[in-house]
This record gives structure tokens, C-alpha cells and sequence, in this order.
């Protein structure tokens, strides 16, 4: 069971560099929507900084998620998030995560007990994957979902929803029932209706096994093959404007 916050003084609340802000994305003129506190990265004089804008994309646009997996523990855990590709280099990037206070540092085993805030941290690539695989030295991975373009937009449409409901509701984090993994298995039933929990999204270092078993993933490697060509290669010094191109698979620098 999902369990909720029932206080909320934003005053008194000082957040952890990264997490101040929440975003909401609200939808205009036909299929445009406006990502309000759309967050970017960059590093500053060797300082990671962040800083929130708004983002207009158009709903029609969108071509492409892709699956994200970052180890940062052992080949058992890791961190997963999806990323949604809108065409002409555009990706707005979802990932779910603690929403800690600046006195609060990360465990796995206080996560168990409504220690942390749940938050959907919606960004550019140069920030939710740069900040993992360039600065923290995380490995990452990116795997392109086969699914149409319908499909694409149900599922973001089904984020939508979620981020604009946590706007103004706030909710525990859960390591075991309310984590990045169980809640992108419920966003992806909309892909994938056969989607169930089980130990390989326990162990979320395997959900990229899962989805290819489920055939979500290019079958025409193997999934050994699949990782070697999907592993975002370390090209870049800085994070700058090509890098969602830089890092998709089949590029290589020198």
C-alpha cells in the first residue's frame, strides 16, 4: 500500500541540493504541453549545479522510450528510470526517486520505513544520466523499447498523471512496494500487460533481462550482445548540447 504524507510546511524544509522544486506538466493548445520546473544539470567550476525552467514539447512529437539502467552497487541493484525521445534531439528524462532533506543521506534499509519523500525528477539527459555515468562513474546503460508511437504516448501520458497528482499530494518512498522499479512496472502495463513483479524487478539490476524476455528489447542479439552495444561510452569531458546523441548506441569516439 502506497502511504501518504499528510503534513507539508515547504518553509521549514530545507532539501537536499537538486529536489526543491517538483514538477508538474500541464497541457495548452491541442496536444502542447509546458513541463513546468523541468530540471538541467551542469558543472560549475567542478560544482554540480541545477536549475529549473520550463520545457514546451507537443504530444504528437513523440517517437521513442527508452529504457535506462545504472549500477551503482552490485550487478543486482541498480537505478532505472525511462526516457522519452520527441524528435529533433528532444528527450525528457523520468526518473523516480528519494526526495531527501539536506540532513538526510540514502539507505536502502530506511527506505523501508517512511524515512524518505517520493519524487518523479523530470530532466534532460545531460542531467539524469551525465550526473551518473560522467560524474559519479556509475555504468549506464540505454536500451531502445520496441513499442509504437501509441504506446510511447500512453505510457508518458500515465507519468503525467502520476507527477501531477505528487505536485500538491505527497507520498513515502518505499524501498520494497513504492520504488523507481514497481512504479515504472505500473506505467509500463500500458506497454507490456503481462508486466508482472516478480525477482527481476526485486533485483532491479536484471530488468533489462526481463524485458527482453518479454521481447521489449532487440532480440536480434543476444542480451549479452545487447548490453556490450548499449553501454553509454564514456565520450565526454563536459556535458554539453549533443549529448543524448553522443551516448546512444552505436556511437563510438576515439
Amino acid at each position: 500500500m502506497i502511504k501518504k504524507l499528510f503534513y507539508r510546511d515547504n518553509n521549514t524544509i530545507h532539501w537536499l541540493h537538486g529536489y526543491e522544486e517538483k514538477p508538474e506538466i500541464l497541457f495548452g493548445k491541442g496536444n502542447e504541453f509546458t513541463i513546468k520546473n523541468f530540471r538541467n544539470a551542469a558543472m560549475i567550476d567542478n560544482t554540480l549545479c541545477f536549475e529549473w525552467q520550463d520545457k514546451t514539447l507537443n504530444l504528437d512529437d513523440i517517437e521513442s522510450v527508452d529504457l535506462v539502467i545504472s549500477y551503482w552497487s552490485s550487478r543486482h541493484i541498480a537505478h532505472v528510470f525511462l526516457s522519452f525521445g520527441f524528435g529533433q534531439g528532444e528527450y525528457v528524462a523520468i526518473s523516480i526517486e528519494t526526495r531527501r532533506q539536506i540532513s538526510q543521506k540514502y539507505s536502502t534499509w530506511k527506505g523501508f520505513f517512511n524515512t524518505y519523500e517520493l519524487i518523479y525528477v523530470v530532466a534532460d539527459e545531460r542531467d539524469l544520466i551525465g550526473i551518473r555515468a560522467n560524474v559519479r562513474k556509475e555504468d549506464v546503460y540505454i536500451y531502445r523499447v520496441n513499442v509504437t508511437k501509441e504506446v510511447c504516448k500512453q505510457v508518458f501520458l500515465d507519468y503525467v498523471e502520476r507527477i501531477n497528482s505528487l505536485k500538491n499530494n505527497d507520498e513515502f518512498y518505499n524501498t520494497l512496494g513504492n520504488n523507481c522499479t514497481t512504479n515504472i512496472l505500473r506505467h509500463s502495463r500500458k506497454a507490456a500487460p503481462n508486466f508482472k513483479y516478480n525477482w527481476m524487478v526485486l533485483f532491479s539490476g536484471h530488468v533489462d533481462q526481463y524485458c527482453y524476455d518479454l521481447g521489449l528489447l532487440d532480440k536480434t542479439l543476444t542480451i549479452e550482445e545487447l548490453r556490450a552495444n548499449s553501454k553509454v561510452a564514456p565520450v565526454l569531458e563536459s556535458l554539453n548540447d549533443d549529448y543524448s546523441q553522443l551516448i546512444r548506441p552505436g556511437y563510438r569516439g576515439s
